[in-house]
Formats: C-alpha cells, structure tokens, sequence
C-alpha cells in the first residue's frame, strides 16, 4: 500500500453479501473495519488466513472491529465458502463488474481477481494501514491485532 494512502478517507463500497443483501463502508462508521482482500473462495492460502482470522474474532471483538472478506466469487460461492470453514463474518462479492473496488484499493491483480492485502479503516472511514503481500502468503494475524490495538488505545 502506498504510504500516502494512510490517513485518507477510505474508498467507499457497496457489496453483496447474499443475493439479496448489500454491506456498505458506511455501514461500519462508529466501529474498525478490517478489509481483508483475497484471491478466491477454496484457495488454500484463504482457506487458512479466514480460518485464523474466524478463531481471533473475539480479540477483533473487544478491540472493537469489524472484519470483512472481499473476493471476486459469487455471493453462492461465498455462501458455502463460509458454511465449510465455519466463518461468522460477511464474505463480499467484488463481481459487478469483477474487481471494481478492488482496483479502488489499487489491489486488483491478474484476470480481475484480487491480490491479498489487507487494510484497517477507523470509525470514521480513514485508512490507517493496509499490507499487500504475495497470493501465496498466509500474512496471518499478528501484525494485525498489533494496529488494532494502537488504535484502540490511541481512542481510549
């Protein structure tokens, strides 16, 4: 992510996240939002970072985040991406057209497909972290619960 990018307003989105029902960036204000952008539902390297980032939803909890996945795949893929790996926060559809707010988010990678990267929006929609590695990287959750919780106490 480009440095100049911390401390600017977020870019805004709505998403699907069933066939019937859109999330939005506003929907969030007041509370952190953590992006997490990934290639694809099934990918292993999803697979583990979403099954981490689920097992640390209480730590998100109490640091007072959000989490949400976005990918280009259907709203039905992510459906039963979510049910097998047991995810209990919303999966977006980037598919209409594919990549657009990924390509907002300057992390749109090959075939319209997302990179993986991961970005912190506080409570009022400023960006202040993101992280883009390599498809193949598990960038796990450490260094994320690091900038929540600099966050969280810079707010106390």
């Amino acid at each position: 992510m480009r440095a100049s990018s911390v401390g600017r307003v977020a870019g805004a989105f709505t998403l699907s996240d069933t066939p019937h029902s859109r999330v939005s960036l506003d929907d969030y204000r007041g509370r952190s939002l953590v992006l997490i952008f990934y290639v694809a539902d099934w990918h292993p390297t999803a697979i583990d970072q979403l099954r981490q980032t689920q097992a640390a939803l209480p730590s998100f909890d109490k640091l007072g985040a959000s989490i949400v996945g976005i990918s280009t795949d259907t709203t039905w893929s992510h459906h039963a991406f979510a049910q097998a790996l047991g995810l209990d926060f919303p999966l977006l559809s980037d598919d209409s057209p594919p990549g657009a707010v990924a390509a907002g988010y300057r992390v749109k990678g090959r075939g319209g497909r997302s990179r993986r990267a991961t970005f912190v929006i506080d409570g009022q929609g400023i960006m202040r972290w993101g992280d883009i590695v390599p498809d193949e990287i598990n960038p796990g959750i450490d260094g994320l619960l690091s900038v929540l919780e600099r966050l969280h106490d810079a707010a106390a």
